[in-house]
């Protein structure tokens, strides 16, 4: 009896846990199918292009379109970037000066001015439950 009512709390648990999450899909194109990878990170503020994030993916592309989602994310404000490493060879390339040689990309597809694009601009929101669609593209 007393492993059911276990069971029965954990799954309890489990369905709170869920209903205070979202989900963000993205949809990452001008991709060359099946060549090289595709990173994405989704991060808060402190992290974004600086550093690793909570949320990362890294898949092969199969398709000049490529669906990623980013599972189970609490409430909160977050920004996706994405790099397109073309050569598979797991590393952003980038010129003596650091800009990237490679295809990248935010959320909200803010350009590059003078540096990384700032979180702000690139910033949405995450609501419990909810799911969110996230269109990027990569230059």
């Amino acid at each position: 009896m007393r492993t059911f009512k276990t069971l029965v709390l954990i799954s309890a648990l489990q369905m709170c846990s869920a209903v205070y999450a979202g989900n963000i899909n993205v949809n990452i194109d001008n991709l060359i199918a099946n060549e090289g990878k595709i990173y994405a990170s989704l991060c808060q503020q402190n992290n974004f292009m600086n550093g690793r994030c909570h949320f990362e993916i890294v898949r092969k592309v199969q398709h000049s379109q490529q669906k990623l989602t980013f599972n189970d994310v609490g409430d909160g404000t977050y920004a996706i970037s994405v790099f397109y490493d073309k050569n598979d060879n797991g590393e952003l390339d980038t010129s003596l000066f650091g800009i990237p040689k490679e295809p990248t990309g935010v959320s909200n597809n803010v350009a590059a001015k003078n540096g990384p694009p700032q979180f702000q601009e690139a910033s949405f929101e995450v609501t419990a439950g909810e799911s969110v669609q996230i269109q990027i593209s990569v230059f």
